[in-house]
């Protein structure tokens, strides 16, 4: 939109496209809010539940995330609204199926949090520890 005043410029598309490829790409990192969980809903303010359900937004994109507790650990089952095929949990990647879709084993709630590559930018969810621990 140009303004009086303002001169407007602009460049031949194949010029355009050889800037983007030698100029490196800016990716952002954004935390994810929480949303809500089970344990406001059902009143519940354990430290150590044995299954939480958390849902969690970062610029309008859902994350939704089940914590499970396992006989070694925690099982982290989630699903996220955009497109991505990959994230990362300790430094270590995981898969994204088509439909959104992952899993993951974590030690504790401690070190539940892990991060998602979605299109131009990195989205962190917090360890769920650090949220109930906020919450309460």
């Amino acid at each position: 939109m140009q303004t009086l005043g303002e001169k407007a410029y602009d460049a031949p598309a194949d010029l355009v496209q050889l800037a983007k490829q030698i100029m490196p790409a800016r990716n952002r990192s954004v935390w994810a809010t929480l949303v809500r969980t089970n344990l406001s809903l059902q009143g519940v303010r354990a430290k150590d539940p044995s299954d939480i359900q958390a849902l969690f937004e970062a610029d309008g994109e859902k994350i939704r995330v089940q914590y499970r507790s396992l006989p070694k650990g925690w099982e982290l089952m989630g699903n996220v609204s955009a497109p991505t095929n990959e994230g990362e949990q300790a430094g270590k990647k995981f898969a994204v199926d088509k439909s959104g879709n992952f899993h993951i084993k974590v030690a504790d709630l401690d070190n539940s949090g892990f991060s998602l590559r979605l299109e131009d930018q990195e989205v962190n969810i917090p360890s769920i520890l650090s949220v109930i621990q906020h919450d309460q």
